[in-house]
């Protein structure tokens, strides 16, 4: 009996998992796509631009996860190190323990801070542009670029 709920446990998660995604797919229909013209021009409009964002975007993603995981591992040494040199165990033997968070906020807000930088550093014409242009074909799907 024990094992049996042991493996009901396991299990429940990729069946929620499964469950979602077919609802999503069955509810959350994409919207109208470019065409195959359409999206030529947009490709040939944005061609050097393109570049340059998604390195922008690998930047903004390395320098956050570094960044974050620097002060998730200073913060853990701080609050270890409060009561003093007698008591100053580390909460974590390791600070590979840091990394999921920082990881995860990098994949996922390294499209929105380099769209955010983008229109306030850049040209914020041509971002809005850019967004505007992919979002028809669901490659943008951000709302974050509101002037």
């Amino acid at each position: 009996m024990n094992s049996a709920i042991q493996f009901a446990t396991k299990a429940i998660v990729p069946l929620v998992v499964a469950i979602c995604f077919t609802l999503a797919r069955r509810y959350l229909k994409p919207s109208a796509r470019l065409s195959e013209t359409q999206l030529s021009k947009l490709d040939a409009r944005f061609q050097e631009t393109k570049w340059v964002v998604g390195i922008s975007m690998i930047a903004v993603a390395a320098l956050f996860a570094w960044a974050t995981h620097h002060l998730l591992v200073s913060l853990n040494r701080y609050l270890a190190t409060g009561d003093g040199p007698a008591t100053s165990p580390r909460l974590w033997p390791q600070t590979a323990i840091w990394w999921f968070f920082p990881g995860f906020g990098a994949v996922a807000l390294c499209w929105e801070i380099t769209l955010k930088l983008w229109s306030a550093f850049g040209r914020a014409l041509t971002a809005q542009e850019f967004c505007a242009g992919w979002r028809s074909s669901l490659c943008c799907q951000s709302d974050s670029l509101r002037f």
